[in-house]
């Protein structure tokens, strides 16, 4: 039902549904983004939905990246800049974005995510090689690497 009423497919943009392998599957979504915690194994996921399903990985440190770095297809940093979506919340920054880059190498994906504004892409756009908005709280969405998708005010 889902795959029906979104039409996807016919327009230049990539499904990644959060949180829920199962829904993301059946619906023949492009992948699905796992939280940092999550119990999902990759492999089998792949095996289920292809070899081409995304799958990506939240993470909030060096040693959660090192961790999922052969397992996911990306890793998604953050919080870069207080959100709306984490009020309250302590961004680890740009400086965890650097220090990941370091640890995983130039080629791997990572997109740094969290209070991403014009007045601040800069700062995570020259170390991310995807950084994309995926939070609808903010108002920025800075595209480079996937396909034109994010929700939200702002995206070009």
């Amino acid at each position: 039902m889902l795959r029906q009423a979104v039409p996807w497919d016919s327009h230049d943009a990539k499904l990644v549904l959060n949180t829920y392998a199962d829904i993301a599957i059946d619906a023949r979504a492009h992948g699905v983004h796992l939280p940092e915690l999550a119990r999902d194994d990759p492999a089998l996921l792949k095996s289920r939905a292809g070899s081409e399903f995304l799958v990506g990985r939240s993470v909030h440190s060096v040693e959660a990246a090192l961790r999922f770095l052969d397992s996911a297809d990306y890793l998604q940093v953050g919080t870069m800049f207080p959100s709306n979506s984490h009020p309250g919340k302590t961004p680890e920054g740009p400086k965890l974005l650097k220090e990941i880059r370091a640890a995983v190498g130039d080629s791997f994906n990572l997109i740094g995510v969290g209070g991403i504004e014009k007045s601040n892409v800069t700062q995570v756009r020259k170390l991310s090689l995807l950084p994309v908005k995926i939070d609808v709280a903010d108002d920025y969405c800075f595209h480079a690497g996937f396909r034109r998708w994010c929700i939200g005010r702002g995206c070009h």
